[in-house]
């Protein structure tokens, strides 16, 4: 096939911008016009083609060769013969396609490391040629999708081949035969089209031409080399894999080929190695590959395991979920969040089941719900975008239910007690283990860290948590209730490596010592290169700890200093010994100038135990604002220049920005409340995870993740396009959950979530644990109905998700069921009442409502759900009864009050109407608050 010369691929680039028809390519085709100006010589149509200013010397070259040649002539004059270029032989050419076929998101730079393995010296750039060559560049790939672009490369072959043929030759007149009749068509000579050619083969060409250009006149090249039999993706994954695992056997790839539905045997594993030359493989960047080819061969047993934690993972979920799966094979469930569910992957790349299995937090702890379950509602919650604990356990649209295997959403109290039931000591171990983790996947690195404390100022009204969170003023008063998570930010891989809690009055001089020694020194021992601090961590102990490669963690580090007698002093001497020099403070923007030296703090460091005697010194920059006067100082312990010592402090601002990102896209400070202050720490923590989470979506989703400045787009603005694109529908195959897209995608949004979903097909061809056996879970369940017909709960739990899927008489149904085998079931009739009301029979069920209150008094769920009913049909002082005692039974939930206000303000009392809806907006229920702007201004 053909490689593009730069010359001609700039020409592809304009021709295919238009996007008209044959009739006004001899405009749109440069070389088409440049054609028209040497056959005709027709006054307009030089005035049209005069769009491109020829000039007169390529005129004049091209009628040259327009007599010699024909119409070929005229592309040799237009290219300069520059139409392909033949730097790479045609095994190479098939490498590089290989590899880019393979692997989407391969970039050239990688691709020219690891053709170097393999003996192949080529520039970023001729890589870059061979990707736009075969449609596959960054500048093509929109025109890939809307033509054929391997057909257009076929046809490049053919004119470099026909650019060689001698004066005269018959390939040359059958190409200017097809140009003068097509020519002859578009000036309305019709008469004059048909000379050596039939009718329908013109009318052929005339679509080639609407098509490719001039190079429609051309005919489609034989193919040079031969698509792989196992297809290029498998080629190259197999190739890749293969000089990573240089033990693996051959069989193994027979069996992976196998799993994929391609049947190979021994010898086309040998030959494919031999080609590619694996046993040669030289490369400095083989420990680098993983990078770009993660869990992507398996063999019968796993994908590419990590041994740390050998456990066997059994998902259980709740058995009502079991009825919403058998139901969805008649009856599909609806989302508007159906990105969520690419969360199970990362969760399984992530592999927490393995170390949550261990810890025994998987199983049932409770008897509806387990903390697993508990813990992917939670993260559901953060990237659905719901700020709040207890606006999602308001929230009705079932996203979040189904990610998490639930029929219907916890309730507040028993979400984060079920959270809270992790003791502290595991959620530390988790923690550490997090840290590894992150490590072992390349996602942080320990080299260059930032920390930072982030203050969340809370009105904390809990007994427990008052004087656990209480913190001291500048002015050293009690004065204000918080929580400070200390974090550990890396700035290379630009992610969170750990986040913990610490009471609002810890501080970080008496904090990071051990901080460090229990989270990163274990994992990140001796890669401490770079440590950047604020003014939080002044004091020569935290700064000897973090110099001291004996004890403490042998970094060099830089940071504000809190100007304390110490640094007050020097600095005060430094100042005074310039006051009169020229040119000592230096512009550095419109409020601030810095000092153009520096001044030196010295000091000595000691420490008999270890018997260390040193001599530490940071080199300090003093900055000054020219509206207020204020001072800071910063300070490096290896950089002399200021200029380098405020630039290099600049990179500690990505923490600022991180933490600011924490709280508007991960809501990391809306804590929750609860008696239990260690449900704090749960929260930080699967904050941290949601962020992990996130950082290993944006790894493989592509361009458009990343912003013009090429900073990466955060949680918060890619919401609508990762994980809520609107509604969609949910069916259940034989063991699949398959997802089907209502909403319409620009072919941009189309393109990215189609490779994106591709990648991670290719990541878990063989499933996720996370799902467990879909199939096998369905079949127990109505074994469980088959064996005990008298098994009252399996109707009532087929009578829930036939609910849940819109199933209405379905349900109805199943809840007569379950009452003639229990009579005295009272939620039976509570949910047999919603049944009825959804198909509009209110009399029913107000009185099925009337029942569960009888057989259950104080019945939470029927005297709410009366109510909303009571609103709904008018009766509005019953409404309000009704949830006046539902306030009694609940006083926290916000339902109640947003509720309860539309019935007041329904019945004219609008100031506690609004004053309800107030409620309900302080405690989470962002509806309310539209609600207010309507009827409370």
């Amino acid at each position: 096939m053909a490689i593009f010369h730069k010359r001609f691929s700039k020409y592809v680039s304009q021709l295919f911008k238009s996007k008209k028809t044959f009739f006004s390519f001899f405009n749109d085709d440069p070389v088409l016009a440049l054609a028209d100006i040497c056959y005709s010589s027709s006054v307009s149509n030089i005035a049209d083609s005069l769009i491109y200013n020829f000039g007169d010397s390529l005129i004049e070259q091209a009628n040259d060769l327009y007599k010699q040649f024909g119409f070929v002539g005229i592309v040799k004059a237009y290219f300069e013969g520059q139409i392909v270029d033949n730097f790479a032989d045609k095994e190479c050419e098939r490498k590089i396609y290989t590899l880019k076929k393979g692997m989407k998101a391969l970039p050239a730079t990688k691709a020219v490391l690891l053709l170097k393995g393999f003996g192949h010296d080529f520039t970023t750039a001729q890589i870059k040629q061979v990707y736009y060559s075969y449609g596959m560049g960054s500048g093509n790939k929109k025109l890939m999708d809307e033509k054929d672009f391997l057909e257009f490369n076929h046809r490049v072959e053919t004119l470099s081949r026909l650019i060689e043929e001698p004066s005269g030759s018959e390939a040359l007149s059958f190409i200017q035969d097809r140009f003068e009749a097509l020519w002859n068509y578009s000036m309305g000579k019709k008469s004059d089209i048909i000379k050596n050619m039939p009718r329908t083969l013109f009318y052929l060409y005339l679509q080639n031409v609407q098509k490719y250009g001039m190079l429609g006149l051309f005919d489609k090249n034989k193919q040079v080399f031969r698509e792989s039999k196992i297809t290029s993706k498998h080629e190259a994954h197999i190739v890749l894999h293969k000089i990573q695992n240089p033990e693996r056997s051959k069989k193994h790839y027979i069996n992976y080929l196998a799993y994929n539905g391609i049947k190979a045997d021994r010898t086309t594993i040998s030959k494919l190695f031999t080609r590619w030359r694996v046993s040669e493989f030289k490369s400095a960047y083989v420990s680098n590959l993983k990078r770009l080819e993660e869990a992507e061969i398996i063999d019968a047993q796993h994908i590419f395991p990590e041994p740390k934690i050998d456990v066997k993972v059994e998902r259980k979920v709740n058995k009502n979920f079991y009825a919403l799966l058998k139901g969805m094979n008649n009856s599909p469930l609806y989302i508007d969040a159906p990105g969520l569910m690419v969360l199970w992957y990362y969760l399984e790349k992530l592999d927490i089941l393995s170390v949550l299995t261990k810890m025994n937090y998987i199983g049932n702890q409770h008897e509806k719900y387990s903390w697993f379950e508990y813990f992917l509602y939670t993260l559901a919650r953060i990237f659905y975008g719901i700020p709040t604990y207890g606006a999602s356990c308001n929230h009705q649209e079932p996203s979040l239910c189904f990610f998490t295997g639930l029929i219907k959403p916890p309730p507040l109290s028993c979400l984060l007690n079920g959270l809270s039931d992790m003791t502290e000591k595991d959620v530390f171990e988790l923690q550490k283990w997090l840290i590894a983790k992150l490590k072992a996947l390349n996602m942080i690195q320990g080299k260059r860290i930032a920390f930072d404390f982030k203050q969340i100022d809370l009105d904390v009204e809990n007994s427990k948590l008052r004087n656990f969170g209480k913190g001291p003023s500048p002015k050293k008063k009690i004065c204000y209730n918080g929580f400070r998570p200390h974090i550990a930010w890396d700035l290379d891989t630009k992610n969170l490596i750990v986040m913990e809690f610490r009471k609002s009055s810890a501080r970080g001089t008496t904090t990071i010592r051990g901080f460090v020694k229990e989270f990163l020194t274990p994992i990140f021992n001796e890669n401490f290169e770079q440590i950047y601090i604020d003014s939080e961590y002044t004091g020569k102990d935290v700064w000897n700890f973090i110099l001291d490669n004996k004890k403490g963690m042998g970094a060099d580090l830089i940071g504000c200093l809190k100007q304390n007698k110490f640094v007050a002093k020097k600095r005060d001497e430094f100042l005074i010994e310039n006051q009169n020099s020229n040119d000592f403070w230096k512009y550095w923007d419109e409020k601030h100038v810095y000092s153009s030296s520096p001044f030196t703090l010295t000091w000595e460091y000691k420490n008999d135990k270890a018997n260390i005697h040193k001599t530490f010194s940071l080199n300090c920059v003093v900055k000054k604002n020219t509206v207020n006067g204020s001072l800071r100082c910063f300070g490096s312990s290896w950089l002399s220049s200021t200029d380098e010592i405020l630039k290099a402090y600049s990179h500690r601002w990505e923490i600022e920005n991180a933490i600011k990102d924490l709280g508007e896209s991960y809501f990391l400070n809306k804590i929750p409340t609860c008696e239990k202050p260690n449900l704090v720490n749960i929260h930080f923590l699967i904050v941290a995870i949601c962020k992990h989470l996130y950082q290993m979506i944006v790894a493989d989703t592509g361009d458009f993740i990343y912003n013009a400045n090429g900073s990466i787009k955060t949680l918060k603005s890619t919401r609508e396009m990762l994980f809520r694109q609107g509604s969609a529908k949910i069916t259940r195959g034989s063991d699949t959950i398959n997802i089907h897209f209502s909403n319409r995608f620009t072919l941009q949004q189309y393109n990215s979530l189609q490779n994106f979903y591709e990648k991670l097909e290719q990541q878990y061809p063989q499933g996720l644990k996370i799902m467990g056996d879909l199939n096998g879970a369905v079949e127990d369940y109505n074994k469980a109905i088959q064996q005990d017909p008298n098994y009252y709960k399996a109707y009532y739990n087929n009578g829930l998700a036939k609910i849940n899927l819109g199933d209405l008489n379905g349900a109805i149904d199943n809840f007569n069921k379950t009452i003639k085998l229990k009579p005295d079931y009272a939620e039976a009739y509570s949910n047999r009442a919603i049944a009825k009301s959804r198909l509009g029979n209110l009399k029913d069920a107000f009185s099925d409502y009337d029942k569960a209150i009888k057989l259950k008094p104080g019945f939470f769920e029927a005297y709410l759900n009366r109510g909303v009913d009571k609103l709904h049909s008018g009766d509005f002082n019953g409404a309000i009864e009704d949830f006046n005692i539902s306030v009694k039974i609940k006083p926290d939930l916000a339902v109640i009050y947003y509720f309860r206000g539309l019935a007041k303000l329904q019945s004219g009392i609008k100031d506690d109407g609004c004053f309800d809806l107030q409620k309900a907006s302080e405690l989470g229920f962002t509806q309310a608050r539209d609600k207010m702007h309507i009827y409370c201004n």
